[in-house]
């Protein structure tokens, strides 16, 4: 049996946020106090993975490294890395999290792991990854619903975080859980839209894609429902440029609205709607801080950068002790011009050639809807250091593009 029958699928499952499955598992088996310490062993056994798909891929020849991207991403690191030394060494200052831990995620959780998404997949490998991702993501759907069935008719998890009557230790982060399941119904969508699938995976993708609409639904997630949307709309016009059948196009429409009914008859869409109207309120009202505080993080970020603008200021925002979540600022103000022109330009070349994967129906354009989740909730949350971050955007760059038209069919492709 070939290494990648497994090696890979686990290097995609895990790396995509599979990570919260093993973090929803933990939480409700009662370790969740106790998440650093448990989390360890799983990071080791993924740089293990990410080690030997680098060491395989390399002793085979299948890592095509764009030289260009490759340079850019070593600049931008080599001065967050710099900051890191200089925040918690050179010129020590106080910061809401431990230098120690900024450097070993950033190291052992981002850097080493995400030089093995260089490694080129060919058709059946990218078949074998996607599937294990959907069926991940699909049991962390299954199992977060059972683990809070007896709390679903409040209708809001968010509240559920400040009941007192809840053991707090088994909830994980709806940031993360809302992200989780976009990603599931990004790629889900984008199965029943491009290429060809049999019955059972196209029943799969179905189910996956209403179980994870109404988990959205019930988060109440504002970048994870803007992912959603723009991925939809980036698969659809696809679909519709590329004049498909009526068969074809009907499915996935159906399959969506189906979904959508399913979360409407759920009392979960009222908290998308409601965070939405706050939202819509905060902006219309002038000097009000918008974004649940991310408005004020974005102006002292963006301050903090104008006072060193060369080669950047700290790992962190100054005033709270935290990243800015935005991935766009946080390059310019922990960088610089430098560090931050290099990010921007490998963000906006992956989010680019995602949208063109998609148009042109890639058989990889399951990684480009993935990808475009994990790029757009960067703009809304988390930190530039997030692994889903880098993995998509060394995925996407290194994925090949023909001059001729490719074939839609990822069991028929030879050579993604």
């Amino acid at each position: 049996m070939r290494f990648s029958i497994l090696l890979l699928p686990a290097l995609y499952s895990f790396g995509f946020y599979g990570f919260y499955l093993f973090l929803l598992v933990t939480h409700n088996i009662g370790l969740g106090s106790n998440s650093t310490i448990v989390t360890i062993p799983y990071r080791i056994v993924y740089i293990v993975i990410a080690a030997a798909t680098i060491y395989i891929g390399v002793l085979n020849k299948r890592f095509k490294v764009p030289t260009l991207e490759l340079l850019l991403i070593l600049l931008f690191w080599l001065l967050y890395l710099f900051t890191i030394a200089k925040d918690g060494f050179f010129q020590p200052i106080e910061t809401g999290l431990p230098i120690q831990t900024h450097l070993m995620r950033s190291i052992g959780v981002t850097l080493i792991p995400m030089f093995a998404f260089f490694y080129r997949l060919d058709s059946k490998e990218s078949f074998s990854c996607f599937i294990w991702l959907q069926l991940t993501l699909t049991l962390f759907a299954i199992l977060f619903f059972l683990f809070t069935k007896d709390s679903l008719a409040d209708g809001d998890y968010r509240a559920l975080r400040y009941d007192d009557s809840i053991e707090t230790d088994s909830l994980i982060s709806p940031i993360g859980a809302s992200y989780t399941l976009a990603a599931l119904y990004s790629i889900s969508f984008c199965s029943l839209n491009i290429g060809k699938s049999k019955f059972m995976p196209t029943l799969l993708s179905i189910f996956s894609l209403t179980i994870a609409l109404i988990g959205i639904a019930f988060l109440g997630t504002r970048g994870a429902a803007v992912a959603c949307a723009f991925s939809t709309i980036a698969i659809t016009i696809s679909k519709i440029a590329n004049k498909p059948n009526l068969f074809n196009i009907t499915l996935p429409i159906i399959a969506l609205t189906a979904a959508i009914v399913a979360a409407t008859w759920t009392p979960f869409l009222d908290t998308t709607i409601e965070r939405a109207e706050i939202l819509i309120n905060q902006l219309k009202k002038p000097n009000t801080d918008i974004g649940s505080g991310r408005g004020q993080l974005y102006i002292d970020a963006l301050n903090q950068f104008s006072s060193a603008p060369i080669f950047g200021s700290h790992i962190e925002e100054q005033q709270s002790l935290h990243y800015p979540h935005n991935n766009l600022i946080e390059s310019f103000m922990t960088t610089g011009i430098i560090g931050g022109v290099s990010f921007s330009i490998l963000f906006f070349a992956a989010f680019a050639k995602s949208l063109y994967l998609i148009g042109r129906q890639h058989p990889l354009s399951w990684v480009a809807s993935l990808s475009i989740v994990s790029l757009t909730s960067t703009l809304f949350s988390g930190s530039i250091n997030t692994p889903t971050l880098w993995f998509s955007i060394i995925s996407i760059l290194t994925i090949r593009l023909k001059k001729d038209r490719t074939k839609t069919n990822w069991e028929d492709q030879k050579q993604a």
